[in-house]
This record gives structure tokens, C-alpha cells and sequence, in this order.
């Protein structure tokens, strides 16, 4: 006999178990997955994500560690945990964290009293808080842009390219901006003022 949930009628009672149901058998109570089951799960779920950000032009290492990050549990780790999670040498994951540090996919920091550098994505809203880091890159690319067009004579072909080029960045910059304020809004309209749970 199964206990009475506390959540009510229609919720498993054993949050613990997955009960798998078969037309005319009882409910088969399964254990959890252990942890090296979910370590594996873990891994694949981020191979797959790492195939979504290398297709996105984000170096093979780089999108691994990316990936980890955003799926696993913890908010910050060192370049150790990460290798540890990785399967793979301090050496290779040096680079990668590098890598995202300087395009503002990970903060680094230091908790005082310790050697170790920690590495975290802004979990409170990570992809907001990416996009915004984006901006001032195109904010250069305009300065850049509009220097160039200084240096050419107005009216020629390649002056115009460039006025197209620096008007879509222009144009880009602006709707960027305002689709991270429609998301803020969206974000808490979905998971209200906590971030979401994991899950």
C-alpha cells in the first residue's frame, strides 16, 4: 500500500523513486540513479550542448566548460573542478576559461583567503546579463566603423558597404538592448524575482 502523499491527491508519494506503470501490473518502484549513473547523464547532456555552441563558432574546449557550467549544479568552480568534471588536464581547460572570460561568458573571482581562482556564469540571469556584455563590443564596432568611413570618399561603393554596415550595427545595438529589458520582464513573469529552481 502506498503512504498518502502530504502534496495531496496525484502526487508521488515517493519523490525518491520513478514509478513506472504497466497496463495490468502494479506500479514498479525503481530506484534512483546513482552517481555515476548522473555523472554520465551529466557528461551527455553536455556533449550535447557543446555541439549547439561549436556550431555557433565557440571553440571545441570553451563550449565544454560553457556547457558544464550552465547544466551542472554548482554556481562557481575552480579550473581543478572543472577538469575533474571534464575528464580532462588542467592544461586543457586553462585556455578555455580564458577563452570566456575575455567574451564575458564566465567571471572570474577570488573569495578572500584562498589561491585558487573561481569561475561562475551570473546566475541570477545569465543570458540578460551576456547579452548586455555584448553590447560595448558592438558600441566598438560602430566607433570602428564610423573612423573607416572617415577615410574613404563619401558616395563610393565601399563607402556606402561600410554606411550599411555601421547603420545594421547601429540598428542592432538598439533592438539588442531592448529585447534584454522585454526578457527581464519575461523572466519574471515566468520564475517571479527567485532565479529558477534546478530541474
Amino acid at each position: 500500500m502506498y503512504r498518502q502523499s502530504p502534496d495531496g491527491p496525484g502526487k508521488n508519494p515517493y519523490p525518491e523513486v520513478v514509478e513506472q506503470k504497466v497496463q495490468g501490473l502494479a506500479p514498479v518502484r525503481v530506484p534512483p540513479r546513482d552517481e555515476d549513473h548522473r555523472q554520465e547523464d551529466l557528461l551527455q547532456a553536455v556533449e550535447r550542448l557543446t555541439q549547439s555552441l561549436e556550431q555557433q563558432g565557440m571553440p571545441r574546449m570553451a563550449a565544454r566548460v560553457f556547457a558544464f557550467v550552465l547544466a551542472d549544479d554548482a554556481d562557481r568552480y575552480t579550473a581543478s573542478q572543472l577538469a575533474e568534471g571534464l575528464r580532462v588536464s588542467n592544461a586543457a581547460i586553462s585556455g578555455a576559461v580564458r577563452h570566456l572570460v575575455d567574451t564575458s561568458l564566465l567571471y572570474k573571482e577570488r573569495r578572500p583567503g584562498t589561491r585558487a581562482d573561481l569561475y561562475r556564469i551570473n546566475d541570477e540571469d545569465v543570458w540578460r546579463t551576456i547579452m548586455i556584455a555584448q553590447l560595448s563590443t558592438l558600441h566598438d564596432w560602430d566607433q570602428g566603423l564610423e573612423e573607416a568611413l572617415s577615410m574613404l570618399e563619401p558616395g563610393s561603393p565601399g563607402a556606402r558597404r561600410l554606411m550599411e554596415t555601421r547603420e545594421f550595427f547601429t540598428f542592432l545595438r538598439v533592438e539588442m538592448s531592448r529585447i534584454a529589458d522585454t526578457w527581464a520582464t519575461r523572466r519574471r513573469e515566468l520564475f517571479g524575482q527567485e532565479k529558477p529552481a534546478a530541474g
